[in-house]
C-alpha cells in the first residue's frame, strides 16, 4: 500500500483537541461569570433596600429623640431647696431695700396724732407688702392715716387689720397692711432732700 504524499512544509499535527478544550474552558468561565453577575444583581437590591430601611429607622429615632428632648424638662429643685432659695432672695432684697426712702415717705404721710410703732416688710408675689403698727390718739386720726396712705401713689391696697384700745388711755393701736410701690419715692426723696449749698449760705 502506498503512503500518502506529504507536501506540507511542516509536519502535520492535530491541534483541534486543544482548541476545543480551550473554547470549552472559556465558555465555562463565561457561564460562571454570567451566573455570578446575576447572583450579585439579585442580592444588591435587597442589601440596598435593607440599608435604606435601616437609615429611615435611624432618622425616625433621631426625630423622636429630638422631640422628646424639646418636651422634656430637667429635674427641678426639691421644695425644701426652693423654699430656702426664695427665703434667701427675700433676705437679700430686704437688705438692699431703700429704707430711708420708705421712712421718709411715711414721715410725710403720717398725720399728726399718729405715731409709727413698727414696720414689717415681706414679699408677696414679687411685690413688697408692708405691715404697719401705729398708735393713734383718736379714731379719727387712724382713719386719716388710712386715707393719707391711699392718696399716695406709692401705697396700694391699704387695709386696716385690727383696732384695739391702748391700755394707756384713749389712744388706739391700729394694724395696717399695704403694698409698697416705690416707683415715685426716690424722685420725691431727692426733691425733698436739703441742698447743702443753700444750708451753707
Amino acid at each position: 500500500m502506498r503512503r500518502p504524499a506529504n507536501l506540507a512544509s511542516r509536519p502535520f499535527g492535530n491541534e483541534r483537541l486543544p482548541a476545543l478544550l480551550l473554547l470549552a474552558g472559556l465558555l465555562a468561565l463565561l457561564a460562571i461569570s454570567v451566573q455570578q453577575a446575576l447572583l450579585v444583581r439579585r442580592l444588591l437590591p435587597d442589601a440596598a433596600a435593607a440599608r435604606l430601611a435601616e437609615a429611615a429607622a435611624l432618622e425616625t429615632d433621631v426625630a423622636k429623640l429630638r422631640s422628646d428632648g424639646a418636651t422634656l424638662r430637667g429635674p427641678g429643685p426639691d421644695k425644701a431647696s426652693l423654699a430656702r432659695w426664695i427665703a434667701l432672695k427675700e433676705m437679700v432684697d430686704l437688705r438692699s431695700f431703700a429704707w430711708t426712702a420708705l421712712l421718709g415717705r411715711l414721715e410725710k404721710t403720717v398725720p399728726p396724732g399718729v405715731r409709727l410703732m413698727s414696720v414689717s416688710p415681706g414679699w408677696e408675689k414679687g411685690r413688697l407688702r408692708l405691715g404697719l403698727r401705729v398708735l393713734a390718739q383718736t379714731s379719727d386720726a387712724g382713719f386719716e392715716l388710712v386715707q393719707a396712705l391711699e392718696d399716695q401713689p406709692d401705697f396700694d391696697e391699704v387695709y386696716p387689720l385690727s383696732k384695739q384700745a391702748d391700755s394707756g388711755g384713749g389712744a388706739y393701736q391700729l394694724e395696717l397692711t399695704m403694698l409698697y410701690l416705690p416707683s415715685a419715692a426716690p424722685a420725691e426723696t431727692e426733691r425733698a432732700a436739703p441742698d447743702p449749698a443753700k444750708d451753707a449760705s
